[in-house]
């Protein structure tokens, strides 16, 4: 029988940074395309700060409904709380990328058919502030590499 572990999330800047970059490169090369031949690809760029604004919000604010604001694990599986308070199971998806110091997790509502919700959980990364304890994450990054119970 495994222990509980849970972590709470805070707001951060650096993950809703991270959280926007692929945005905020893409709309870097859409300028750049714009400027250089196709005008008509500047109309793509408010959308895409968009994107970047609601990434930023959701994953580094911590704002919106579907923000993952907390995660907790034990003997039954994964659990996530959103923005707007809802709690849910819900399992890791196989496109997360789990490090050390770093975990972007897509995570899927157990027995939903479509929806996920992206969540960024950081440790301390040089000067940039963490949004979680190293601890919590050290401990949530074993138990998903050793592996969890699925619902069957």
């Amino acid at each position: 029988m495994s222990s509980r572990i849970e972590l709470n999330l805070l707001p951060s800047a650096t993950a809703g940074l991270l959280a926007s970059v692929p945005w905020l490169a893409l709309a870097g090369f859409t300028a750049l395309a714009g400027l250089l031949g196709w005008p008509l690809l500047l109309l793509f760029l408010p959308i895409l700060a968009g994107l970047a604004w609601h990434s930023f919000r959701g994953c580094g604010l911590l704002r919106g409904k579907t923000a993952v604001v907390g995660l907790w694990a034990d003997h039954s599986g994964l659990f996530c709380r959103c923005g707007d308070g809802r709690v849910m199971p819900v399992t890791v998806d196989s496109s997360s990328c789990v490090g050390s110091r770093f975990l972007a997790l897509k995570l899927r509502p157990t027995g939903a058919t479509s929806g996920t919700l992206f969540t960024l959980i950081i440790s301390d990364l040089g000067p940039l502030r963490a949004n979680t304890p190293a601890d919590d994450i050290r401990r949530l990054t074993m138990w998903l590499r050793l592996g969890y119970p699925h619902p069957a």
